[in-house]
């Protein structure tokens, strides 16, 4: 799954915030894909303006390619003209991508964290997980050396019985196996659940992790399932929460009040998106051919 990651760019602090966990997710042999999209100018002039954004576009991936490349980082760079999340979901197809890595916002500033973004409408679609970054989660938490030598010991992974919620788990499990992680297994008890029938069920799933070699605990809390898992993830020290994007609501996209965004907006640390099986895969329109470097 992490053996090829796209990780989307702007141009901006924000954005870049995202390149620190490169160093910490990437293996040897692993290669980043770093993808900068250039929205087309909406008059007679943008086929004259067009060629020089793009040229731009090269040039600062370029710089950036030579800082991870610095790093022992094998890296390409795609630039292209289109709206953003299209262009990144054709880099995804194209390279064939098992990750997208990416802060929450960008260059537009919004203040939403993903209702409307670049961000929501990429984890709608996207055919592999997300790594998912709020900017500045951990500037309070930063050892000597930056975030790229943060371990990560700890997976968070909430469930909540239905097999779209479980999509999440063989996610968890490979990167629980490439960092030698633990998965804490996450239940939030509804109204009426029956904890020991609860704890039978989070004992299968973690029968599964033992199959892949993968140790775990597991966990029953109780309340509102975002703040619940927010506590979770204080509690036990997780480095990653593994979500996905939809379960037992059947919800077929990220809206507000969701859990996943809910989530989103708050965690002190970086998300893990899976989207759910079911969830509908809409083909977003072609980008135009623009340039590509290895």
């Amino acid at each position: 799954m992490l053996d090829r990651i796209v990780i989307p760019l702007d141009g901006s602090p924000t954005a870049e915030s995202i390149l620190p966990q490169v160093l910490r997710l990437a293996a040897d042999g692993d290669e980043v894909v770093l993808v900068r999209a250039e929205p087309p100018v909406p008059s007679e002039a943008g086929a004259l303006l067009l060629p020089a954004a793009l040229a731009a576009a090269e040039q600062y991936l370029a710089g950036v390619q030579q800082r991870l490349r610095e790093q022992g980082v094998r890296v390409r760079v795609v630039a292209r003209a289109g709206a953003a999340a299209d262009v990144v979901l054709e880099a995804v197809r194209e390279s064939g991508a098992g990750m997208i890595a990416m802060a929450t916002h960008g260059r537009s500033g919004a203040a939403r964290l993903l209702l409307g973004s670049t961000a929501e409408r990429i984890l709608r679609e996207s055919p592999v997980p997300m790594f998912l970054l709020r900017p500045f989660w951990s500037y309070e938490l930063l050892p000597p050396g930056g975030t790229e030598k943060l371990p990560i010991r700890t997976l968070l992974l909430p469930v909540d019985g239905s097999g779209l919620a479980l999509c999440a788990a063989p996610a968890a499990s490979a990167f629980a196996k490439r960092f030698g992680a633990e998965i804490v297994i996450l239940h939030v008890l509804q109204k009426g659940e029956d904890p020991t029938a609860v704890r039978g069920q989070l004992d299968d799933l973690g029968e599964r992790f033992r199959i892949d070699g993968v140790g775990f605990r597991t966990a029953l809390e109780h309340g509102d399932a975002a703040e619940a898992i927010l506590s979770a993830a204080r509690d036990h020290k997780a480095d990653l929460i593994v979500l996905s994007t939809h379960g037992r609501s059947g919800i077929s996209r990220l809206v507000v009040g969701s859990v996943t965004e809910s989530v989103a907006r708050k965690a002190q640390v970086p998300l893990l998106v899976v989207r759910g099986m079911g969830t509908p895969r809409r083909g977003g329109k072609p980008a135009r051919k623009g340039a590509t470097s290895e």
